[in-house]
């Protein structure tokens, strides 16, 4: 049986991208600069799991580095095991699509991009509902006089809708005009996401663009600092 290697781009998907990997497989993990390594015990679960883990933490910065370093090593092991099955994990499609469909039918090593699904969050009970008591023949409820016509209510007006997707310049927009940004990668993902109303694969990839625009620093703790609002957006 073909072994399967799954690359997983840790700057663009976060912790997600580590959940329902298939099994015995070998993972490459590849982390940007700023970005803190992942929690031990999610590196432990896929060893226990029976997985092969390498990390690359990758030394440099710049647009689409990342990017570069992992097609570099899907093409390196690719050299060494054509017959292995290839997985990319990461939400960027227009950088990983062509180059999966690439390899698949030029190279005819099997090789395709997927998006992690993030765990939906379990909804809280619901009361139960009240018993409502049945009125009995000999005890009826009186009668009372019919209500006075109530005047008709004016119409609510509809609010806009918020968008279902967001540019980077939507995004710095936003943020530029917070008195106090999120601090920390986790909340800036949460605040991103409910402003927005994207879901959490969008907001992964608007994370990520403007961390490689250089709109945000994260550092090895997973702090945020933002950049002035002087310097242009890209549209």
């Amino acid at each position: 049986m073909a072994q399967t290697i799954v690359l997983i781009d840790y700057e663009n998907v976060g912790s997600p991208g580590l959940e329902a990997l298939p099994e015995q497989c070998r993972v490459i993990l590849f982390i940007g600069r700023s970005q803190p390594l992942p929690k031990n015990d999610l590196i432990e679960k896929l060893l226990n799991d029976g997985k092969r883990v390498e990390i690359v933490k990758i030394a440099g910065v710049g647009k689409d580095n990342l990017d570069h370093h992992l097609a570099l090593y899907l093409g390196k092991t690719i050299a060494l095991e054509p017959q292995a099955n290839f997985i990319i994990i990461s939400s960027d499609k227009s950088g990983f699509d062509p180059l999966a469909e690439h390899v698949t039918k030029v190279l005819g090593t099997s090789c395709k991009r997927q998006t992690p699904h993030r765990r939906p969050q379990k909804q809280p009970a619901s009361a139960p509902k009240a018993a409502v008591p049945k009125i009995t023949a000999a005890k009826q409820a009186p009668k009372t006089p019919p209500a006075a016509k109530a005047t008709p209510a004016k119409p609510a007006v509809a609010k806009t809708a918020k968008p279902k997707t967001a540019t980077v310049a939507q995004a710095r927009a936003f943020l530029d005009s917070e008195k106090h940004p999120p601090r920390t990668r986790e909340k800036l993902l949460r605040h991103l996401e409910r402003h927005f109303a994207i879901v959490p694969a969008q907001t992964d990839a608007l994370f990520a663009a403007l961390e490689k625009e250089g709109f945000i620093k994260v550092d090895d703790k997973g702090r945020v600092s933002y950049m002035t609002k002087n310097t242009p957006a890209t549209k």
